[in-house]
């Protein structure tokens, strides 16, 4: 940064010459002539490098939220720069300065909406929500109260059922040290996601396992996790001639049974049916 201020900034006539230089390069069909592809990528350089304060100065105005993560909003910024080049069309007429500031504004909102949050959210949700939230501000100072979302749904043109989806999204995370038993057990989150190997080795100790259970058990198992198509609840209950809460409980005792007897949980349950549907699939030559 501080060797970008001693470069001096571009005149007009420079900015046109480089950006045509550029548009020459990008613009030209392939196969690109060595010399041209050199000279646009010289001038890129020599673009880039000359607006780095750009990015600075509009970085400035996003430090109180980006505090701790200064530098990867400022490559954020560069980012959105080096996008403003190749776009940048000198024929127009317009400065290079007023196009890349909205580029370069919108590398560093992106990051500060989506990229430092826990959970990453797609930047057409966060513009989303974004806009609920304004909506929300100014529905209730005119009508005096907190608008209703079917107020806020007419508001913005859409659903009135997306209002509370896109006002709290799915952003629930759990430290991979989660307990998952309720009874004070070891079960820790990790320990699920490290059975979840690659190879068959466990799967095939589950299907051995399977075979083990009363016929009841094996025969719901199979329906629900193995088989290929899978059974839903309501249909095996209606074959078996019982209540579909009771399939739940059989499933859930045979699971159980399983984990005493294998020593750890069956979570790579379900890919038996994706190796039995692999099976099933001819081999392509």
């Amino acid at each position: 940064m501080r060797q970008s201020f001693r470069m001096p900034l571009l005149t007009p006539a420079e900015e046109i010459a480089l950006g045509t230089m550029i548009r020459r390069w990008l613009d030209h069909p392939e196969p690109v002539p060595p010399a041209i592809k050199r000279a646009g990528l010289r001038a890129r350089s020599r673009f880039v490098e000359a607006n780095i304060r750009l990015v600075y100065s509009v970085f400035q105005k996003y430090t109180s939220m980006t505090q701790g993560f200064e530098d990867d909003a400022i490559q954020a910024g560069m980012m959105g720069l080096m996008r403003a080049v190749d776009k940048f069309d000198p024929a127009r007429g317009y400065k290079f300065s007023t196009y890349a500031y909205w580029w370069i504004r919108q590398g560093i909102q992106r990051f500060t909406r989506a990229e430092m949050a826990t959970i990453h959210l797609p930047h057409e949700h966060a513009n989303r929500r974004k806009q609920l939230l304004a909506a929300e501000q100014r529905l209730a100072t005119e009508l005096g109260r907190m608008p209703t979302n079917s107020e806020l749904a007419a508001d913005l043109g859409c659903l009135e059922r997306m209002i509370d989806a896109i006002r709290n999204p799915p952003v629930c995370s759990h430290s991979i040290d989660y307990k998952l038993a309720e009874d004070g057990g070891d079960l820790l989150l990790l320990d699920t996601l490290s059975t979840a190997c690659s190879d068959h080795t466990l799967i095939d100790e589950i299907l051995d396992a399977i075979d083990e259970l009363p016929e009841q058990q094996q025969q719901v198992l199979h329906a629900l996790y193995i088989d290929v198509p899978p059974a839903s609840c309501r249909a095996l209950a209606e074959r078996m001639g019982i209540d579909r809460s009771r399939i739940t409980w059989i499933a859930n005792e045979a699971i159980q049974s399983l984990q005493r007897r294998l020593g750890q949980p069956v979570t790579p349950l379900p890919l038996a049916r994706k190796c039995r549907r692999e099976a099933m699939q001819p081999a392509l030559f």
